[in-house]
């Protein structure tokens, strides 16, 4: 079997799978083709040749495969030791490959041939790589589902700002209080205050049980106030005093203030029976002179 590799000049160059045997009469000749396809892997134009080829052996399919790998900056070095081609990522060895011929000379291929990308943008659950505007990788981000996210509450302590998922009860501290306390600078002074001029408004009586009212108009510099005050509430037990003759401020049936009016009443009362005691003298005396000297 064999595959087809492109050169440069789109000239096909036949490789075999297996090393033609040694002598003496065919020496020169391997030599030439060993070299003829040294330099036809130097020239491998890796855009348009693929590792899927069918018309590739395995290990050929290999050897197209890793140099496309190496072309899209899978690796950033390849080596040559005998008959293994050796891949590298990063300094590390990825895989190794035993070549069908021997004495290949890799050198041109030796440095890095990593792409040098000139977007990255996410697009759903894909990373997309750009050179110019045209799209040279995809790599798939395979995505996991998260927990529900929780609501949080906060609380204060004496000395801290506490949290606590909603529902729970296990409550941590945030940050302590003195942590917090933070002295600014001064503020500025104010400005100068007025004396005011109050003038008192309205006073009105309330009903007895309303709440006194006081209201504000005018200005800050002349403010007026009104006053609403209720009524006193109605005393218990009150009695009116009996102001009959028979009535003294002795009786114990009159509080203090009724027994000093009744006293007072019943004074004056005695004193115009007394006057009047001595009118009715004196009327008696003035019939009787009447009687004696009658006129003539």
């Amino acid at each position: 079997m064999s595959k087809n590799l492109e050169r440069n000049l789109n000239e096909l160059v036949e490789w075999e799978d297996h090393v033609t045997e040694v002598n003496a009469t065919n020496m020169n000749a391997i030599r030439n083709r060993v070299i003829s396809n040294s330099e036809s892997i130097n020239s491998v134009k890796t855009d348009y040749q693929q590792k899927s080829d069918s018309n590739l052996i395995t290990s050929n399919k290999k050897i197209v495969g890793a140099i496309n790998e190496l072309k899209n900056g899978s690796f950033d070095k390849v080596t040559i030791s005998g008959k293994q081609l050796k891949f590298y990522a990063n300094g590390t060895e990825k895989f190794n490959i035993v070549l069908p011929i021997v004495d290949i000379d890799l050198n041109p291929i030796n440095t890095a041939l990593g792409t040098k990308y000139d977007n990255v943008e996410i697009s759903g659950q894909d990373l997309k790589f750009y050179v110019g505007s045209a799209l040279k990788k995809t790599i798939n981000i395979p995505t996991v589902s998260g927990e529900n996210g929780k609501e949080i509450e906060l609380r204060k302590s004496e000395t801290h700002i506490e949290w606590n998922y909603v529902g729970e009860s296990n409550w941590k501290q945030l940050i302590a209080l003195s942590e917090l306390k933070v002295k600014g600078a001064d503020g500025k002074n104010g400005t100068n205050g007025v004396t005011p001029n109050i003038t008192i408004g309205e006073v009105t009586t309330l009903e007895a049980g309303q709440q006194a009212t006081v209201t504000k108009s005018g200005t800050n510099e002349a403010p007026i106030f009104n006053f609403g005050i209720p009524k006193g509430q109605n005393g218990v037990n009150g009695q009116s005093p009996d102001l009959s003759e028979h009535q003294t401020k002795r009786d114990e049936a009159l509080r203090t203030t009724d027994k000093t009016v009744v006293g007072s009443i019943n004074e004056i009362f005695q004193k115009v029976t007394t006057l009047e005691s001595k009118l009715n003298e004196a009327l008696n005396k003035i019939t009787a002179l009447e009687s004696k000297h009658p006129e003539s």
